[in-house]
């Protein structure tokens, strides 16, 4: 799992990393026992300093979503301390990002939603029939 963060942001890179972590694992997108890159491995992909990636992992483990094992790498734990609320949270902040984009991008509400909807629907079909592929439209 290699993301990008914003050195643009105000967010701190260390707390980007996190944030986008947590949110892989309250999704499923990470699941329990899955490495995480290296700290040089995700250094280097996002041309940081090593230090903030350990800065991440180790709140990420103190939080309990991850577990670093010596000499082997740092793995998913599990949801941490994950919350509904902190669920509820990461997803608001990923579809207000969303909304942002398509009204940004001159796309009406209207637009917008039906968007979504469609999107909704799409993966929900792929969600319920897991391996069937693309039926195409």
């Amino acid at each position: 799992m290699l993301f990008h963060v914003d050195p643009e942001s105000s967010v701190p890179i260390y707390a980007q990393i996190v944030e986008r972590i947590k949110w892989g694992v309250v999704t499923g997108a990470l699941v329990k026992d899955r490495q995480l890159p290296s700290v040089r491995e995700l250094a280097a992909h996002l041309r940081i300093n090593p230090n903030t990636v350990i800065k991440a992992y180790r709140e990420l483990e103190f939080e309990g979503f991850v577990q670093t094992r010596r000499g082997q790498g740092t793995f998913v734990t599990g949801a941490g301390h994950a919350t509904d609320q902190e669920r509820q949270r990461l997803l608001q902040e990923t579809l207000g990002n969303a909304a942002e984009v398509a009204l940004t991008a001159g796309c009406s509400v209207q637009e917008a939603q039906a968007m979504f909807e469609q999107a909704l629907k799409q993966t929900q079909a792929r969600i319920s029939s897991p391996g069937e592929g693309d039926s195409g439209d």
